[in-house]
């Protein structure tokens, strides 16, 4: 699979795997995994998600976090290269005209399947601002790679371009 491939799979996707980490009370580093649903631009990744969720909380603690897209109907053994890992940082979004853009990019996306009877309306920005009960996440990746199966070796890691994935990273 070409990058120009893991690009459309990138957009054709509907959920990804974002692991964050936390410290515990005891000061032992945790790992926290979620699934969301998410949108991609030409230099992030959006999605919404509750504040008070743990991997919301953990994004204000420490802003790293590592996703994880896939093809969820492949079977055992043809995944090679159907698989994206993406290393980065998330933000909380604060600025209402980015997440206006931000609920307008999920919307058309959560609608591409839906009759017209059936189409969600573009929430308003007011409803991920400040002390909301929801907010909308940006992540921005600073790697990303796939594997390759090596029958000698099992999967090898090959890094990937970003700015094959995200044209407009800057």
């Amino acid at each position: 699979m070409s990058e120009v491939e893991l690009r459309t799979l990138l957009y054709q996707l509907r959920y990804c795997t974002v692991s964050t980490i936390t410290t515990n009370e005891y000061g032992a580093v945790e790992p926290h995994g979620t699934i969301v649903f998410f949108h991609a631009t030409s230099n992030a990744l959006y999605w919404t998600s509750r504040r008070t969720s743990q991997h919301g909380k953990n994004h204000v603690e420490n802003p790293a976090a590592f996703v994880t897209l896939f093809e969820e109907n492949i079977r055992e053994g043809e995944g090679v290269k159907k698989g994206l890992y993406l290393n980065g940082t998330v933000r909380v979004l604060t600025d209402s005209e980015e997440i206006s853009a931000a609920k307008i990019g999920s919307t058309a996306k959560a609608n591409r399947d839906k009759t017209p009877w059936n189409q969600l309306d573009v929430p308003s920005a007011s409803q991920f601002m400040d002390n909301s009960v929801r907010a909308v996440y940006c992540f921005t990746p600073k790697e990303a790679w796939t594997n390759i199966w090596q029958r000698s070796v099992g999967d090898e890691r090959v890094e990937l371009d970003l700015n094959v994935l995200f044209p407009s990273l800057k």
